[in-house]
């Protein structure tokens, strides 16, 4: 987590923050010491660890937050090592995001393509279910024809002889 910096609040309020302990100092503290400067101004080292109450609204809502201080990103560079050429980098960061963006796209496609080819393969296997299915009553029907020939012959038969 990386500290923000507080800016003027919309309509007016402040954003204001005041250094806590946990949540329950939220609030407590008197108007005179809440702060108007960024939270990270009170950063001293890198790593340290700053725990502090913020509200947005003049000091209506409070929220707590913990956060440790971080000084320098340095990106490596797989050309010029860590931290190479400040323009570069940002130009570099923006090529690195459109990539991991048509990656992430690529990505999705892919899923999508294979999505369509499950849905297609379950197609097919109804398709083929059916078609069995089709056959199979085909031949019931073919062999109910066939029994029923034979006992309307057995009953011709039978109606003759008695005759």
């Amino acid at each position: 987590l990386c500290l923000a910096s507080f800016a003027q609040a919309k309509r007016g309020q402040r954003k204001v923050f005041h250094l806590a302990n946990d949540e329950s100092e939220c609030g407590t503290i008197d108007r005179e010491e809440w702060e108007t400067t960024p939270p990270n101004q009170l950063c001293n080292e890198k790593g340290q660890e700053i725990c502090f109450c913020a509200s947005k609204s003049d000091g209506d809502v409070w929220h707590y937050k913990c956060g440790l201080c971080q000084f320098k990103l340095e990106i490596e560079d797989e050309y010029k090592g860590v931290g190479a050429g400040g323009r570069q980098n940002r130009k570099r960061g923006r090529n690195l995001r459109q990539l991991k963006k048509v990656a992430r796209k690529a990505e999705k496609k892919a899923e999508r393509a294979e999505k369509k080819a499950e849905r297609a393969e379950k197609k097919a296997e109804r398709k083929a279910d059916r078609k069995a299915d089709r056959r199979q009553k085909r031949l019931e029907r073919r062999q109910n024809r066939g029994q029923q020939e034979e006992e309307n012959e057995i009953i011709v038969d039978k109606v003759v002889a008695q005759e």
